[in-house]
């Protein structure tokens, strides 16, 4: 009985230092560089304001530029 404490103990001590190598390292993820100055993000950002949003408050939905109920 005491065995297989110890081996427990010992997975769950493994498994918990082999979890944690992935968030201490410090290298960022992202290999493109965000350019937001660039005409491709602009015109994005323009096509994204021409639609219509819709917030749903209480059963009652808003939407820019209209309304909706």
């Amino acid at each position: 009985m005491r065995k297989l404490i110890y081996f427990i103990f010992a997975s769950v001590a493994v498994l918990v230092f082999v979890q944690c190598s992935d968030w201490t390292e410090m290298e960022n993820k992202f290999t493109e560089p965000v350019n937001i100055n660039s005409e491709d993000y602009y015109r994005a950002l323009r096509e994204y304001k021409k639609q219509i949003i819709l917030f749903v408050l209480d059963g009652i939905a808003i939407g820019r530029g209209q309304v909706t109920i």
